[in-house]
């Protein structure tokens, strides 16, 4: 059984060096109904990131580039977009639903094996291609490596393989890695305000606060396009006080030079920092890490030139894929293609 993909080569971007995996609030699916909630049984099948076969070329749905290595799945196309926009097709409808779901967190389970993994929508599958099966709406199309990790083997291009039942349920986290270009998740606990209509039930999908923002891209009233980012018509580039809630730079968040912080915020290691936080200790949190400089015990390396921080593991993990181009994280080392604790 082969899932046909949805293909976006026209518009592929490079894995952010950064990444984070945070909580936020799950949206709703295309149609208004919940988008997949609870437990999920269907069919697992595998697919390739770039094979004529599979109808991928190294980009999926998302627009982000991936591998066989990945841990990305794609998902019920039409559960995500009620047209079926690609980027060829309905450029603005498939930033619209690619900025609403890419990235969002499921715990993948092979009941067979007992096996776990943690994945990542990426992709997504035509419908067309799993009509009559059992139950096409919660199938997935995981991604090689994973499949073969969850399966206990490879499937040696046997398409007739597949884990069937699959089951995986949604976290509630996403992961920056995997969402789309100009997409913006607000933490389940605050963060950039996302309601712009009156009814409390409508969530913001487009011109929403903190989005990048142009002539021809334009930011949904109140909001105002301010340096390329939809900024609230009531934003100033003071601190925020307690009674007007950050919008964008605020302390903790992720900046660069094109992605500035709110003054007195300051970048440092590619997060707004206050102005007069000290340089961290070596292996604290906000420390500069890497492939060859570790957190301390309780942190993570956000990447391999991240920063330190009390997140969940995102790359060389226990357990992990690991070779020469895709390092451990420190203290991992890479034993036999495997990341183990040393």
């Amino acid at each position: 059984m082969t899932f046909f993909h949805i293909l976006a080569a026209a518009f592929a971007t490079a894995t952010p060096a950064l990444a984070a995996i945070y909580p936020v609030n799950v949206p709703a699916a295309a149609d208004g109904s919940a988008f997949f909630p609870g437990t999920q049984s269907g069919v697992g099948s595998w697919y390739r990131a770039s094979s004529s076969q599979d109808s991928t070329s190294g980009t999926g749905w998302c627009g982000k580039k991936y591998s066989d290595s990945d841990p990305v799945i794609a998902v019920y196309f039409t559960a995500m977009s009620a047209n079926d926009a690609t980027y060829n097709s309905d450029q603005n409808g498939w930033r619209t639903a690619t900025r609403k779901y890419c990235g969002l967190e499921a715990l993948v389970t092979d009941p067979a094996t007992g096996k776990q993994k943690l994945m990542y929508i990426a992709d997504a599958f035509d419908p067309r291609y799993v009509t009559g099966m059992g139950h096409p709406k919660a199938s997935l199309d995981i991604m090689l490596n994973s499949w073969s990790e969850l399966y206990g083997k490879s499937p040696d291009g046997n398409k007739n393989l597949v884990i069937n039942p699959v089951q995986w349920v949604l976290t509630g986290n996403v992961n920056t890695q995997w969402t789309a270009d100009g997409a913006v998740w607000p933490t389940k606990t605050g963060g950039i305000q996302t309601q712009t209509s009156i009814s409390p039930a409508k969530t913001c999908d487009w011109g929403c606060l903190g989005w990048d923002c142009s002539a021809t891209v334009p930011c949904q009233s109140p909001n105002v396009c301010v340096s390329g980012y939809c900024r609230s018509s009531s934003a100033t580039t003071t601190a925020p006080t307690s009674t007007a809630a950050c919008s964008w730079g605020c302390l903790g968040w992720d900046c660069s030079a094109s992605v500035p912080c709110q003054s007195p915020n300051v970048c440092v290691n590619n997060y707004c920092r206050a102005s007069s936080t000290p340089v961290p200790c070596a292996g604290c949190e906000g420390a500069s890490c890497g492939t060859t400089t570790a957190c301390n015990s309780g942190l993570t390396c956000l990447s391999p030139d991240g920063v330190c921080k009390p997140a969940a593991c995102n790359w060389g993990c226990t357990g992990w894929s690991c070779s020469a181009s895709s390092p451990c994280q420190l203290p991992n080392s890479c034993v036999s293609g495997v990341c183990k604790s040393s």
